[in-house]
């Protein structure tokens, strides 16, 4: 059975068999040796009785992938294409917030495809959430070779119409409970930056996830402060905290996950939060449906993310 989205939220629908997914380049252009991952891309979507459409190029504009206006035009593009169920976005970087002025809604909304990323691609999913559309934060082409096969798995359980259940090691920092709400979230620092736009959807009672890469512990500690002040962390249902790491002052893991417990217990004394899930910048990227209602259990024996179904 499907997951159940929020109320007034829209869910694209499963992908049929040979259908298409597209890749579409919304950040940096794809990096110059891609044959082998093209090969594995097709490979991939074949298992699941799937086509899979390769732009034949890319633009390029400094390390984008085009500037904004031709990114636009080839997202365009694959929205009139009959075929085409998904857009996958082949990598971050970062620069897909160019696009949200221009973004194509109503031709979006019409279409009603599935748009794949994470990273920098949480700009255009927040976005999608303001506007009562769904997608998938989950692995990308660029990172597949990296990707743990249950990641993958769980992506084609989505798009064929159902739903995982996940869970998690309990981590020593957490806060138990249970909650239930609309699951939003993605990378931290995109978050924040959409902070005060038209763009950014509201948190208030919804279930958070978070993940960061390569950021400075007082950085980190900086966004988690303006995340609070502008959506108070007691006022969300539940956080799910996943993968914080790569810091360029050689923190560690535990470190930065000791920072962000000492101070989401600060502010949000009562809420259920786990750390250390299975989602972000490594190869356990399983995939978050945005806009879903989901139970979340944080206990001694672990932490659990199950998806209601429709």
């Amino acid at each position: 059975m499907a997951a159940r989205v929020a109320p007034g939220i829209q869910c694209p629908a499963p992908v049929p068999a040979a259908h298409t997914i597209a890749l579409w380049a919304a950040a940096f252009a794809p990096s110059q040796d891609t044959t082998a991952r093209w090969k594995a891309i097709e490979q991939w979507c074949r298992q699941h009785a799937w086509q899979c459409f390769i732009p034949p190029s890319f633009s390029s504009f400094h390390a984008f992938a085009g500037t904004a206006t031709e990114r636009i035009r080839a997202l365009q593009s694959l929205l009139t294409h009959p075929q085409v169920a998904a857009i996958w976005a082949v990598r971050g970087g970062y620069s897909s917030y160019h696009l949200l002025e221009d973004f194509p809604i109503e031709q979006w909304r019409k279409k009603m495809p599935w748009l794949i990323g994470f990273s920098d691609l949480t700009a255009l999913q927040l976005y999608l959430i303001k506007q009562g559309i769904a997608s998938l934060h989950a692995p990308m082409p660029s990172v597949l070779h990296n990707t743990h096969p249950d990641a993958l798995r769980h992506l084609a359980t989505f798009l064929q119409g159902g739903a995982p259940v996940y869970t998690a090691p309990a981590h020593p920092l957490q806060q138990a409970g249970e909650a239930e709400g609309c699951l939003i979230g993605g990378n931290l620092a995109v978050l924040c930056s959409l902070i005060g736009t038209p763009f950014m959807p509201e948190l208030q009672d919804c279930i958070l996830f978070i993940e960061e890469v390569g950021e400075h512990s007082y950085a980190i500690d900086r966004m988690l402060h303006h995340l609070h002040y502008a959506f108070p962390l007691h006022r969300l249902r539940g956080l799910i905290i996943g993968a914080v790491s790569r810091s360029p002052d050689g923190e560690s893991q535990e470190y930065l996950y000791k920072r962000i417990a000492e101070i989401v217990q600060q502010k949000a004394p009562h809420l259920p939060f786990c750390l250390g899930f299975p989602v972000g910048h490594e190869n356990q990227n399983y995939p978050m449906l945005q806009g879903a209602m989901v139970r979340l259990s944080i206990h001694a024996q672990g932490c659990t993310l199950s998806f209601q179904l429709q």
